[in-house]
């Protein structure tokens, strides 16, 4: 009996698809609601920066696009050095998630870190950054598949090692490791604005699909004066966009 060529054609259609379908790419998807928290090192150098970010938070709140973000919240979250600064100082992350449309107090959240600076903490040059990051993770309640979850780090100085409060048990690499898979577990999309920094590096290079690092003194400029140089009205301009975007699963 002859075999009937549109039944070989069909199964082989059905077989071509399903491995096209097998093989493409996830497509990042949209929740349309977010949470971010900036992360501001409050060490002594860090005034101007702070008083640019302040005068162009509402760039960033402008620029989440509203035809694809319905709710934003935003919590100001600061850091100093946690081996020499009090703790509160060293790093908080108690003031609340804030809704991205309350401005007055996002903006008095901003000046309680400006006048952190004030004390002139932060001993040593290199901050606890990688702390904040670790512990910040732990702010977002809602489930990643709920809400998107963004942290954006603005510094001026380089990093210091995973202090051991931060996590027991574990020696510096490990903890590093440890920071590394809660970022790609938990689906954080961290932005980095700071000097150039091989912990920074090694965190954008190993953790790429969530982690976007901005060296901001790649022509040598002192970091200090590459920040209070920083063009933070286009950057929080871009940010805003940027987190608009779909994330990927």
């Amino acid at each position: 009996m002859a075999l009937n060529p549109n039944i070989l054609n069909d199964e082989l259609f059905d077989k071509v698809s399903e491995s096209i379908n097998l093989q493409k790419p996830k497509r990042p998807k949209l929740r349309g609601v977010v949470d971010v928290i900036f992360l501001i090192d409050v060490s002594g150098s860090m005034g101007p920066a702070i008083d640019e970010l302040t005068a162009n938070i509402e760039k960033f709140i402008e620029n989440l696009d509203e035809n694809l973000i319905k709710e934003a919240r935003i919590k100001i979250g600061s850091y100093s050095d946690l081996e020499v600064d009090e703790m509160r100082y060293a790093l908080n992350l108690d003031r609340p998630f804030r809704d991205k449309n309350d401005i007055e107090n996002l903006r008095k959240d901003l000046q309680e870190c400006r006048n952190i600076v004030e004390l002139g903490l932060g001993g040593d040059e290199p901050e606890s950054a990688l702390d904040a990051i670790y512990r910040a993770i732990g702010e977002f309640k809602e489930e990643w598949s709920k809400r998107r979850r963004v942290i954006i780090l603005f510094t001026d100085a380089h990093t210091k090692p995973i202090h051991s409060s931060t996590v027991e048990g574990l020696n510096p690499d490990e903890a590093f490791e440890q920071l590394k898979k809660n970022i790609l577990k938990e689906h954080v999309d961290i932005y980095i604005y700071a000097p150039l920094d091989r912990n920074f590096e090694r965190l954008a290079r190993e953790a790429s699909k969530r982690v976007i690092y901005n060296a901001i003194n790649e022509d040598g400029t002192s970091p200090v004066r590459a920040l209070r140089n920083l063009d933070f009205s286009a950057v929080l301009e871009t940010l805003g966009k940027s987190v608009s975007q779909p994330s990927e699963l």
